[in-house]
């Protein structure tokens, strides 16, 4: 039930929001009322802009080899666990399994080996993902590859654009270099794989990137800025979910779940990772939001909430089982349930629709090329 009389989040988001309002939006304990103003503005814009529809996109988690060390991160180049890389075959029958299932589009990620030769084997992937789609989809609708494997060069990264993939996920962690590097060892540099988001936008590639919700010393003030960091870099596609400890890592050692949710002036966690799905949506409304997995993980009706927040993107994982369970990144990751009726029940239970013949390319990147096309 909204609040009959205004109150300072209707003053707040009826003008233009900025880094001290969004602090703001994320910061309270125990509003109710001012939360449902929130997420009704969030529901509205939504509708508004996105629309109705979630889209969904299918994972191929093709292997878990990773050169880098990240200190949260399951799959981190000192964990001991047993690392796979799919072969060619493979993962072309999981890509015709994926188009045969109707899904719009499919995810290609690894970890991060940044050689020429990786970037080579998936080339060739998205060249041979295309001619398998092509059989099955109309031009108009189109099938998306997204790639996600690093960090790259521009010449890297225009490679895998001119072989047909359309997207491309390079998540940042945290927009404050700062907290960056206290998660990150030295030689993996913020300022690197932010120039790296320019290069995407530069190429025309539907650019996502997205936050860790929940790192120790991270603050409401930290969040704000994630989310002015999206708008400044033109952000098409954006995930946000929590931190959640992988066994071995540096920083499960040092995870303290209440000393987090007091810098967050919040009493749980996924309350606040709600909020920053909300405030995105009004904040950046043109752009696809997903309701990540890890959602899930925390809280039994995760992606509904997600969705009624404001996002408007579901990915599920179609990696085989005896490799899914290499491809942990966070404990509880791979006890989430993900076929197609279960997604359409959760996505309807949120009032929404699930129409797999939309291929569902955020409203930004579309106003970005055309405007683009324009000036030309």
């Amino acid at each position: 039930m909204l609040p009959t009389a205004p109150t300072l989040t209707d003053e707040i988001l009826a003008k233009p929001l900025t880094l001290a309002s969004i602090d703001y939006l994320l910061k309270r304990k125990n509003q109710q009322f001012e939360d449902a103003i929130l997420y009704d503005k969030s529901e509205q814009i939504t509708l508004q802009t996105v629309g109705r529809n979630v889209n969904l996109r299918a994972i191929i988690e093709f292997s878990n080899a990773c050169a880098l060390d990240c200190d949260y991160c399951g799959i981190r180049k000192s964990s001991d666990v047993e690392r796979f890389l799919l072969d060619r075959e493979t993962i072309l029958g999981l890509a015709q399994k994926a188009i045969d299932m109707g899904y719009p589009g499919l995810l290609l990620q690894a970890g991060e080996i940044v050689t020429q030769g990786r970037v080579d084997f998936v080339a060739d992937l998205a060249r041979e993902i295309k001619k398998m789609a092509t059989k099955q989809y109309s031009k108009e609708q189109g099938f998306r590859i997204i790639g996600s494997i690093g960090e790259l060069s521009f010449g890297q990264y225009k490679q895998l654009k001119d072989a047909g993939i359309d997207r491309y996920l390079l998540r940042i962690e945290s927009s404050n270099p700062e907290l960056y590097a206290k998660i990150h060892p030295k030689e993996q540099r913020f300022y690197a794989r932010d120039a790296c988001l320019d290069k995407l936008k530069a190429l025309d590639f539907m650019v996502g990137t997205g936050v860790l919700i929940g790192l120790p010393e991270q603050t409401t003030y930290d969040l704000a800025r994630d989310i002015m960091y999206f708008k400044r870099k033109g952000a098409d596609m954006i995930g946000m979910g929590p931190y959640l400890p992988a066994k071995g890592t540096p920083l499960a050692e040092k995870y303290d779940r209440k000393q987090i949710e007091t810098n967050l002036h919040t009493e749980n966690l996924f309350d606040t990772i709600k909020r920053m799905i909300a405030v995105n949506r009004i904040y950046n409304p043109k752009a696809n939001i997903s309701a990540t997995t890890a959602m899930e993980t925390i809280q039994a009706n995760g992606r509904v909430e997600a969705i009624k927040a404001g996002a408007n993107v579901v990915m599920p994982v179609l990696t085989p089982q005896e490799n899914k369970v290499k491809y942990s990144l966070y404990e509880g990751k791979n006890d989430v349930k993900s076929s197609l009726d279960i997604l359409k029940n959760q996505i309807e239970s949120a009032g929404r629709t699930m129409d797999l013949t939309i291929a569902g390319d955020p409203l930004s990147w579309v106003e970005h090329l055309n405007a683009k096309h324009r000036s030309k």
